[in-house]
């Protein structure tokens, strides 16, 4: 059956559909603006949402700019990537940099020959040895080092032999080399008919037929000039000028065979008594600026600031008479929880905070934290009633921590990080601070430390006392232009203790207790080309004071030697190999020590070497009826490569050392935890740390100077 719909009225005929769709449309007009106003609404919120997105991701992004080191920030490139790539640290220094390419990376090894078994066929070994670092008495000079630190202009040399019109003329390419060693081998494998070898401080020359000898720079280069060989000569010797030296740009960390110099950061490390009676006490090390009240507390401690925490005391301090009072830096609230007090962020207001706590607690003025007169800690007084030892100590969840950030942790009556506890006074440790003057890095700087320092009572150094690298060009000369009846006195520490590791010693500069008469002309800092320091040998005590070397040669001739224990050991070769007895002295095979060998025989003398020098150098010994050629081998001698000086950053072959604790227990069975924290900078650092925990035991540079020995001490 059919349906029919439809909107017309069957009898009426109005469209009542049409009307009932226009009333409708009618009365939902109203709500059109309302959708209209919501689609406004949700792009404005969706804009809004964008906006926020936008404003957290610069939120992100900008929360580096909280570290200074985004500022330090820098950005290298290389003209040829595929030679060269480089990053650059947050210290690199802006600039355009030149690099010659020597070689590219390649792999090595070396594989020994089978042996038919493990354990039964022996290898004919007498003796093997390992040296691990740099205990080789032969260094390769590098020629970064010469010239005062100047280097040399790697450029080409032109070696002229014989006389014209027989003359000829080799060019020698040392664009790229980069050692004294290197050079000889370029020299002596150039074609030309000379012997290139070192002598002390300089670089000799030989024309091997003794005939005319030239030598000049190339055009545009003065590589010959810098190594100090340019020049003619007709006999056909050309003794070069003296390269090893000294300069202002010297590099401390190069001295003294590469054991450097100590520095110690906000302490005096030189103490100079002159002859009119005053005293200058020179620090070296990073001078820091002056704690005052405006002081951030977050640029104390190396910018590590200091620890607060929130709703809990962060230390104790114990009066005298035994009254114990919180020390709350942190927020303060109310009964109701609501703030009163903002965590403190400075020095004044951490002071103001400490005193008010105080006086709250104890009779006010009693018990005062100030900072000491060298703006450089704090100090803690107590003139209260006397019952018990003034202490303060950690509290709250943090424990020691802020007390120690704050240098006056004072645990039962001094132990902990202060300098000193003393009626009713606790003097607090150094606190590092933002950097004034960092520390010396080089001779001139040592040099101008000492020209703008003043004395004790405040009077400036107008040329009273004056240092400069002596004439010799390897060593420092202080001169004292005061006058008076007193002794020149020099030295590390206003203690005396002559045999604590110093300064004074390390630059060569150190006298004797009683000083000298005149002026201080200082000890060899720099040993000769290819060549380290007596001084160094025997882990660093030299030939402790026995210099008397006796040699007998196979044909019964002899001299007794009287060794320089000042110089270098290139020096005593060259005093053997100079001497009456026909010898030929040198370094062993393995570098670490000296060999001589015997260079003509009677058949019935023995080559015999004798003294008290001989067994400091290893080389004592005696060859029966010797032949030519028989030799006397010495033993290792033991350089020193690991001093007090030593950066940790420096150490394990360049991955240095990183912060942390270890523990240590003495023979007595008491253990004292270490901390290595970012203030140890040096190894002397890391043994002071040691030495002050209040246990039996003692840390030191071992006996053969290649690291570190704790070893017990019953006092």
């Amino acid at each position: 059956m059919g349906t029919i719909t439809t909107g017309i009225g069957l009898i009426s005929g109005i469209d009542t559909a049409s009307l009932i769709s226009q009333l409708i449309a009618l009365a939902a007009r109203g709500k059109i603006p309302l959708q209209t106003k919501i689609a406004s609404l949700k792009a404005k919120q969706f804009a809004l949402m964008d906006i926020n997105t936008r404003l957290l991701n610069l939120k992100t992004a900008s929360k580096s700019f909280r570290a200074d080191s985004i500022f330090k920030a820098a950005l290298a490139s290389s003209s040829n990537d595929e030679i060269l790539t480089a990053t650059a640290g947050k210290l690199a220094q802006p600039g355009t940099f030149t690099f010659i390419v020597k070689q590219l990376v390649t792999s090595s090894q070396k594989i020994s020959k089978g042996y038919a078994d493990r354990n039964t066929t022996p290898l004919s070994l007498t003796s093997l040895s390992f040296e691990f670092g740099k205990g080789f008495v032969g260094p390769d000079t590098d020629l970064a080092d010469l010239n005062g630190g100047a280097g040399i202009d790697r450029g080409k040399i032109i070696i002229t032999t014989g006389t014209s019109p027989s003359e000829v003329k080799t060019t020698v390419d040392l664009t790229d080399v980069t050692t004294i060693k290197e050079v000889l081998d370029r020299i002596n494998t150039s074609g030309a008919n000379v012997t290139a070898s070192v002598q002390g401080d300089r670089l000799v020359i030989t024309e091997n037929s003794l005939d005319a000898l030239a030598i000049a720079s190339a055009s545009g280069d003065t590589t010959a000039e810098d190594l100090g060989i340019d020049g003619s000569d007709p006999g056909g010797t050309i003794g070069g000028s003296d390269i090893r030296t000294l300069g202002g740009s010297t590099p401390l960390r190069s001295l003294n065979d590469g054991n450097g110099v100590i520095v110690r950061n906000n302490v005096h490390d030189l103490d100079i008594r002159t002859h009119d009676a005053r005293t200058f006490r020179i620090d070296l090390g990073r001078i820091d600026k002056p704690i005052d009240n405006d002081t951030k507390l977050s640029d104390l401690n190396n910018g590590d600031g200091v620890t607060i925490v929130n709703g809990e005391p962060d230390f104790q301090i114990i009066t005298r008479n035994n009254e114990i009072v919180d020390i709350d830096l942190g927020q303060l609230l109310d009964e109701n929880d609501e703030v009163t007090d903002e965590a403190v962020t400075t020095v004044g207001e951490l002071i103001t905070r400490v005193n008010s706590q105080l006086d709250a607690e104890v009779v006010p003025g009693d018990v005062v934290l100030a900072l000491n007169g060298d703006g450089t800690g704090f100090t803690v007084t107590d003139i209260g009633p006397v019952g018990g030892t003034l202490r303060v100590i950690g509290a709250g969840p943090k424990g020691d921590d802020t007390a120690q950030d704050l240098g006056i942790l004072a645990i039962d009556g001094g132990e902990g990080d202060v300098d000193e506890v003393e009626d009713g006074i606790i003097t607090g440790a150094i606190i590092p601070n933002t950097v004034q003057d960092p520390a010396v890095v080089t001779i001139q700087d040592v040099i101008e430390r000492i020209a703008n320092a003043t004395d004790t009572l405040g009077g400036a150094n107008i040329d009273d006392i004056v240092a400069r690298v002596a004439d010799d060009g390897v060593s420092l000369l202080i001169t004292d232009n005061t006058v008076g009846g007193n002794n020149l006195i020099i030295h590390g520490f206003d203690d005396m203790d002559l045999t604590v590791p110093n300064a004074a010693r390390d630059l060569g500069i150190l006298t004797p207790a009683p000083g000298v008469a005149g002026n201080v002309d200082g000890d060899r800092l720099i040993a000769g080309l290819n060549s380290v320091l007596v001084r160094n040998l025997n882990g660093g005590a030299g030939l402790n004071g026995n210099t008397s070397l006796t040699i007998q040669d196979g044909n019964g001739d002899s001299e007794t030697f009287t060794l320089d224990e000042t110089g270098s050991l290139s020096d005593i070769i060259d005093q053997i190999n100079a001497g009456t007895p026909d010898v030929t002295a040198g370094l062993n095979a393995k570098g670490t020590g000296l060999v001589v060998t015997n260079n003509v025989s009677s058949g019935t003398d023995d080559f015999i070497i004798s003294g008290v020098a001989a067994d400091e150098l290893q080389i004592a010994g005696t060859v029966t009826d010797a032949l030519v050629g028989d030799q006397i081998v010495g033993d290792n001698i033991q350089l020193r490569y690991v001093s007090e000086a030593v950066l940790l950053r420096d150490m394990n072959y360049g991955r240095g050392v990183g912060t942390g604790t270890f523990r240590i227990t003495d023979g007595y069975g008491k253990s004292e935890e270490v901390s290595v924290g970012s203030d140890a900078i040096t190894l002397f650092d890391v043994i002071a740390e040691i030495n002050s925990r209040g246990i039996a035991v003692t840390a030191r540079i071992n006996d053969n100077g290649d690291g570190l020995l704790i070893e017990h001490d019953p006092d």
